[in-house]
């Protein structure tokens, strides 16, 4: 959830994405993809699958969803990304919200994938956007992420020396995000090294 400092970063960041960043173009070897792929035999039924983007930010990760099974959508809580997304991207459905409230209705997606988005949160944040990825995604869809905040490389944020047996139940390892996951209703189906997950509803 943005404070008015958070605020000001995003924006400067959205001002970044603008001037430097082109989109993402897939590329079959992608751990995304490789994902996705493996969800069409799962859940795609003809149509594309609905899926939301949270802190899609710009749209950096638009192109690499094909349309003709993605129903793409986005949402960041900073309304510059947004309006860059959609000079971007002018014929999707992005919107400006807080992943703590998020405004779809129950079960309404067959997929959602953050980037290095819940890690940039509270630990009072976190148990509310996780509460509402868990509200919007349909009982058989699928959340897919990266998250890097257990990994060494920024562990020394929380403890002085890496030990993977040591969690504060916040996800500060690969044990301890598993484990916290799973105490929010995510079952982890697939991990690929370092940072990718996918999870199931509980």
């Amino acid at each position: 959830m943005a404070d008015a400092r958070d605020e000001q970063v995003w924006t400067k960041h959205a001002e970044e994405h603008k001037a430097q960043w082109e989109p993402h173009e897939p590329n079959v070897a992608s751990v995304e993809l490789m994902f996705f792929n493996e969800l069409r035999e799962k859940l795609y039924k003809g149509t594309p699958l609905k899926f939301l983007d949270i802190g899609c930010g710009s749209a950096l990760w638009r192109n690499v969803f094909p349309t003709d099974l993605f129903d793409y959508h986005g949402v960041d809580q900073n309304a510059k990304m947004i309006e860059y997304a959609k000079e971007r991207f002018p014929e999707i459905d992005f919107r400006v919200a807080n992943a703590n409230e998020l405004p779809y209705i129950d079960g309404e997606f067959d997929i959602i994938w953050t980037a290095a988005v819940i890690q940039h949160n509270t630990h009072e944040d976190k148990p509310p956007i996780l509460k509402e990825l868990h509200r919007i995604l349909k009982p058989e869809g699928v959340y897919i992420c990266t998250e890097n905040s257990f990994r060494k490389d920024n562990y020394h944020h929380v403890f002085p020396s890496y030990n993977e047996e040591i969690t504060d139940n916040y996800s500060f390892t690969l044990s301890g995000w598993e484990k916290y996951m799973k105490e929010h209703k995510f079952n982890m189906a697939k991990y690929k090294h370092p940072s990718y997950f996918m999870y199931e509803k509980i």
